[in-house]
This record gives structure tokens, C-alpha cells and sequence, in this order.
């Protein structure tokens, strides 16, 4: 697969997060009308568990909304789809790097 597919499919997975993010965002502050920062640390929280539960649920399955649109599939190298086992690791994998990548930038 080309980068360019590659990364469509990724941009079309955070919007369909960032979409969902929104909802709670809006949903946070209007139901649970809180301080501003409460309902931002609540929305922050609330979209990382959203982000792991994405991966956790199409990358078992070897495809996600984006990635199906843009005709890309995760597979492993027999040509089935990853299951429950390499999707978590695959998951965990995506967290650890974004957790790493926050801290190296907000490092002082």
C-alpha cells in the first residue's frame, strides 16, 4: 500500500475519534455543567479510553472504518487477520508510543 493510502485511512480513523470526542466534549458540558478544566480533564480521559477501545476492537479483526474505506488491511504474514493477541499487542504498541511521544514533547 501506497503512504498515501496509508495515511488517509489513519486520518480517516482520528476523525471519526475526534467526531466521537466532540460528542462527548459537548455532552460533558452541557449535562455536567462543571468548572471548564473538570470537563476538559473528563473529555482528555474520556478520549484515550475511546482511542484504546478503537484499537482494541478493529485491530483483532485486521481493519478499521479508515482503513477498510481506503481498501487496506492488517494481516499477518500467512495472510490472516491478526486476532485477539497480536490486535492487543498491536494496541498496547500504539499506546505506549503515544505516551512516549507526549512525554518527549512536554518534556522541560
Amino acid at each position: 500500500a501506497t503512504c498515501q493510502r496509508r495515511w488517509m485511512g489513519f486520518g480517516l480513523d482520528e476523525l471519526i475519534i475526534l467526531g466521537l470526542v466532540s460528542v462527548i466534549w459537548v455532552t460533558l458540558g452541557s449535562f455536567f455543567s462543571s468548572s471548564p478544566e473538570v470537563v476538559a480533564g473528563q473529555t482528555a480521559v474520556a478520549g484515550t479510553l475511546l482511542r484504546v477501545g478503537y484499537g482494541l476492537i478493529f485491530n483483532p479483526r485486521g481493519w478499521s472504518p479508515g482503513k477498510r474505506r481506503m481498501g487496506l488491511r492488517i494481516v499477518r504474514l500467512d495472510g490472516e487477520v491478526p486476532g485477539t493477541r497480536p490486535g492487543v499487542v498491536r494496541t498496547a504498541a500504539a499506546v505506549n508510543w503515544i505516551r512516549r511521544s507526549w512525554r518527549r514533547c512536554w518534556r522541560r
